[in-house]
């Protein structure tokens, strides 16, 4: 049976790479994630003969890791942006919800095509965090972090702009 327990100075590794990628990704939660992943790789390969401290060995793994982790999420979301504002132009909105087009100039400079799509799937066509995770082929939790994201730079773009609060 493999040892899972992870003393405090891993984790601290671990919070320590994880922070420096922080920048790059939603979730901080989900690197350390990545990281912890990483440490168990390290406790099954490692060879304490070699002469190499576990923490040093360990830090080759938590990086790789979280590297793949962060290559994999923006290779992702990269290539699904286009297609996902390719698919919302294509379709036909049903007579029965309420629909307002709202155009790319209603959105402030800063927002991504895929936080534009998100906002349009959810006020436009009524659609659930469940059904627009579907539709774009990604976990209905990063949707919501995107969502959160998009409202927070809409909150931000009609508070600077002196129109009075429209989001709650």
């Amino acid at each position: 049976m493999i040892d899972t327990s992870i003393d405090s100075k891993i984790m601290a590794i671990v919070h320590s790479v994880a922070r420096r990628y922080a920048k790059y990704c939603d979730s901080y939660d989900d690197l350390v994630q990545e990281g912890l992943l990483g440490v168990l790789e390290a406790k099954s390969r490692f060879q304490s003969d070699k002469g190499t401290q576990f923490s040093t060995y360990a830090m080759f793994w938590i990086k790789k890791r979280i590297l793949a982790y962060l290559k994999l999420e923006t290779t992702f979301s990269n290539s699904t942006t286009e297609l996902n504002t390719d698919l919302l132009a294509d379709e036909e909105i049903p007579e029965n919800e309420p629909v307002e087009h709202l155009s790319i100039s209603d959105f402030p400079e800063n927002m991504t095509g895929e936080e534009i799509t998100i906002l349009k799937y959810m006020y436009e066509k009524n659609m659930t965090l469940s059904d627009i995770a579907r539709k774009m082929n990604q976990r209905r939790e990063k949707i919501r972090q995107k969502y959160k994201k998009a409202m927070r730079k809409l909150r931000f773009y009609y508070e600077e702009d002196g129109t009075d609060k429209i989001f709650d």
